[in-house]
Formats: C-alpha cells, sequence, structure tokens
C-alpha cells in the first residue's frame, strides 16, 4: 500500500508518484528472496507501482505479479514504464 498503514487512515498526497518511496517501504518491511510481491494499478502505469515491481526483482528469486486494467496492448504502446515489465 503506498504509504503503508498511515495511508489506511488518511491519504498522502502524491506518495504514488514516488517509485523510490516504493523501494524504501519494501526494504523497511525487510522483503526477502522468498517473499512475493503482488502489485496492483488502475491503469498499469502508477509509479509507486512500477518502483515497487522492479525492486522486488532485486530482492527476492520470485517473479512478480503484476495485476493491471488497461491491456497489454494500450500499455505497451504508451507507456515507456509499463512496457519494461510486461
Amino acid at each position: 500500500m503506498a504509504g503503508g498503514d498511515a495511508a489506511l487512515i488518511k491519504s498522502i498526497e502524491d506518495f504514488e508518484d514516488h517509485p523510490e518511496f516504493a523501494e524504501q517501504q519494501l526494504l523497511e518491511l525487510g522483503f526477502r528472496e522468498n517473499d512475493l510481491l503482488i502489485g496492483s494499478t488502475e491503469g498499469g502505469e502508477t509509479y509507486w507501482v512500477v518502483g515497487a515491481v522492479w525492486k522486488s526483482t532485486e530482492l527476492t528469486k520470485r517473479k512478480p505479479y503484476i495485476l493491471y486494467g488497461n491491456t497489454d496492448e494500450i500499455l505497451i504502446k504508451n507507456v515507456e514504464r509499463s512496457r519494461k515489465f510486461i
């Protein structure tokens, strides 16, 4: 969850626009080699989710799963950061 537990109580504006925050959260949570990341983003292009997905590939031997609402074709054609993980 972008913003962690605090974001469940009160919205933390613009947090999802920073992939480096996702990377830091994974490290703080102690994400390790046997953990599995499941990223969920409505459109497939949220910076925070993409950042978490990429960081997880450095920390775990398990391939991440990514859930998104746009088609692969739309994302591959229009969004560079999503094209990389699709």
